[in-house]
């Protein structure tokens, strides 16, 4: 770990999971697909979290077992649609995981198993068929958790890994979620622990996600970045560089991309959200393109050092979670236009707040001409079918303001604000968004 916001996940895992020793324009970005996965089914974007609810007396808590009904529901009612296991082992209990994939389905909710035995199917398949088989015919199951940031040594087992977990479960997810590019270079390549060799270079970075693709051939990319870090209002500077990389090597790849939120704070460094920060974060990555959203925590990690997670270790509701259960309302009022529109590229207008790749920038639109107003905006420009669409975003996380679009032309428009839709007409639509909301518009 850095010291900072790498390794965050992986520390947590690092006794259940640990394995055998040219750009392309703003205006060309290459369709994805984009339909999402049986498990959810079509034109639902996956809405997934850490931790679950975990069972009793973790790390000499004495904690009840939280492996319930009530727990999950609270996941449900936060527009939650999967949750990711942390601490129910399969080679130590598997009667865990099962009560969690019970839970998960009474309350119309998937859940991501953690497995040991998913790694050793690189070497010995039979031992990740026979663990599966304990869980894998559950209707809650959607997956397993390979790794959590590996390095890119790691690349040619979990590749193995891949190919015989597809040979067994073909419609789940084999899980891997990607590093920031903010690690170290040795991180990126030698192992997330060693922090020696400096920060990496942009194509060192593309250099790591393409050789994830060419070994693991994923069904979509996750990755983390952190950008809440300091004190507010400040934010990382790689956030939109790293989004970046990811949309186009999803993009050359044909898959969607899936990014994690900052929703917890588990060093000095890393601040707890407010509720414009959470919109902002949620908000600039569905403009951006991406197709999946992940909540860092939902229930908050029993390590210390931890803060935050929508439900606090003895199950109560935090302040963070009424602004995930109202962005995720959102979400669902909106994804399945997203989960089939094509990215084209973003309209930025006044300063970013972080800097957005020039290359990612589209100069002017033929329908959208210009947009006017004092607040910042990043604005997603998505064909939908045919049709123009726009998710316009405050792009700042303290102050609230108006945008006003400018059409070349009059049009019927539908809009998507707070998870209510309405219409308007004309040449000129005015927006007021608080800070980090977001605003889909569809040109009809």
């Amino acid at each position: 770990m850095t010291g900072k916001s790498v390794g965050k996940i992986g520390f947590l895992l690092s006794a259940l999971l640990l394995l055998p020793a040219a750009a392309t324009s703003a205006s060309k970005v290459e369709k994805m697909n984009n339909s999402s996965f049986a498990p959810l089914g079509n034109n639902i974007m996956p809405i997934g979290a850490w931790v679950a609810p975990p069972p009793s007396e973790i790390l000499e808590h004495k904690n009840p077992n939280f492996i319930t009904n009530a727990s999950y529901q609270l996941a449900k009612e936060a527009g939650l649609n999967m949750v990711y296991g942390l601490y129910e082992k399969v080679e130590m209990h598997p009667e865990e995981v099962l009560q969690a994939l019970n839970a998960a389905q009474a309350n119309g909710l998937k859940y991501m198993v953690i497995d040991a035995a998913i790694q050793a199917g690189a070497e010995d398949p039979d031992i990740m068929k026979e663990s599966m088989q304990q869980y894998m015919k559950h209707p809650a199951y959607i997956g397993n958790l390979a790794i959590d940031e590996p390095a890119a040594a790691y690349f040619d087992d979990l590749g193995a890994s891949a190919r015989n977990f597809k040979k067994f479960a073909p419609n789940r997810y084999f899980y891997v979620n990607l590093l920031p590019n903010y690690a170290t270079k040795n991180q990126l390549f030698i192992d997330k622990s060693d922090e020696t060799g400096g920060q990496p270079s942009a194509a060192d970075y593309q250099k790591y996600l393409d050789q994830f693709v060419a070994k693991v051939k994923p069904d979509f990319l996750s990755y983390d970045n952190y950008p809440l870090e300091g004190e507010f209002p400040s934010l990382r500077d790689e956030y939109f560089e790293n989004m970046s990389a990811v949309r186009k090597t999803a993009a050359k790849n044909h898959i969607p991309y899936w990014v994690f939120i900052q929703a917890s704070s588990w060093s000095k460094y890393a601040r707890l959200p407010k509720d414009s920060e959470t919109f902002w974060q949620v908000n600039t990555a569905l403009a951006y393109g991406a197709k999946g959203i992940q909540y860092f925590t939902f229930w908050c990690p029993l390590e210390p050092g931890f803060k935050g997670g929508m439900v606090s270790r003895t199950g109560e509701k935090t302040e963070i979670y009424g602004a995930v259960q109202k962005i995720n309302k959102q979400i669902a009022a909106i994804d399945h236009i997203l989960m089939n529109s094509v990215s084209k590229g973003v309209i930025v207008h006044r300063t970013s707040p972080v800097p957005v790749p020039a290359k990612d920038q589209l100069k002017k639109d033929a329908l959208l001409t210009s947009l006017t107003g004092t607040t910042p905006v990043l604005a997603g420009v998505f064909d939908y079918k045919g049709k123009a669409a726009y998710y316009v975003v405050n792009n700042t996380i303290d102050q609230d303001g108006d945008v006003t679009l400018h059409f070349s032309k009059s049009v019927a428009t539908e809009l998507y604000q707070n998870a209510k839709k309405s219409a308007k007409s004309g040449s000129e639509l005015v927006l007021k968004l608080t800070a980090g909301e977001g605003v889909l518009v569809v040109v009809s």
